[in-house]
Order: C-alpha cells, then structure tokens, then sequence
C-alpha cells in the first residue's frame, strides 16, 4: 500500500516537472518570437520579453536537470568506471553520489539565504521581486534531492533492475 502510494506521487512529481518544463519552453519560445515581431516588424520594442524569456531558461534549466537527474540523464563516464573492478565501483559510485547530495544541500541552503537578500531587489523591466527569478534555484536542489531519493529508493527496491523510468539505477549507476 505505502509502496504503491509512493510510486504514484513519483509518477505525480515527474509528470509536474514535465508539464512545467514544457509550459516554461513554450512561454519561452512564444516571447521570444513576439519580441522579436515587435523590434522588427513594429519597431516598438517590447521592454519586457528579454527578462521573461531569460527567467523562464533559469527555471527551465533547473526543473529539466531535476528530471534529468531522475531519467539518468547527466553526462557520466561510464565507460572509465564500467572498467574498475565491481567493489572499487560501487565505492567511487557512491562516494560521487554522496558529493552530488552534499552539493545540493548546500545548494538548497544557500539558494534559500539568497532569497532572504533579494527580497526587495526589483527586476528592471517586469518590476516584480527578484526572488522569484532567484527561487529557481532552491526549488531545483529541492527538485534534485527528491529524484535523488527516489531513485535510490527505487533503485533498492529493484534491487538495481530496470526501474520504472526505464534507467538502471539512474543516480548511482550501480545495477
């Protein structure tokens, strides 16, 4: 039951951060091209659409390394640690996962404080506070820590079979 509750809000998360990051692309693209309509077709510049277009890549960027963390997508050198003997594997496999944990608690910690200090800065074009642009970057870590956790979980109750994302054992690389 507890399991089953589990992988539906897994599924739940991963379809969110899929969704947003394509409402986000598509916000993207779609100011980009207006901008660029206005500036050349109607030589009445839009002030606005560079900060959209830039604050919608910042929080594409980290929802898509979140869900890329989950499918096992980051850039590895597997075939260096597919060479190592299995007990120096699993140890340089989980003394990396551990780093990558510690640089996102970090990153979760830091990007927080840093919401507490751009609270009151105001974007020059949108005039909105900065900390949403900012907030990208705890949420990320947050987002990244989750399918970290969930893939280990995933990974152990597998028992490093193919998990249900189709990767094998896509944060530890062990499996």
């Amino acid at each position: 039951m507890v399991v089953k509750l589990l992988k539906g809000f897994d599924r739940l998360m991963e379809r969110g951060c899929v969704a947003i990051l394509v409402l986000l692309i598509s916000v993207m693209t779609a100011v980009v091209v207006a901008g660029i309509f206005w500036r050349y077709v109607l030589n009445a510049p839009l002030s606005w659409s560079e900060e959209v277009a830039r604050y919608s890549m910042i929080w594409a960027s980290f929802i898509g390394g979140a869900l890329a963390f989950r499918r096992g997508g980051h850039i590895a050198i597997g075939f260096v640690v597919d060479a190592m003997p299995m007990m120096l594997r699993r140890a340089i496999l989980l003394s990396g996962s551990l780093l990558v944990l510690g640089f996102l608690v970090l990153l979760l910690w830091y990007g927080w404080t840093l919401l507490e200090q751009v609270r009151f800065q105001r974007s020059p074009g949108l005039r909105i506070s900065m900390m949403y642009a900012y907030a990208a970057v705890p949420v990320g870590a947050a987002l990244m820590l989750y399918h970290m956790l969930a893939a280990a979980v995933e990974m152990i109750w597998s028992d490093g079979k193919e998990t249900s994302s189709g990767a094998s054992a896509p944060v530890t690389g062990l499996g």
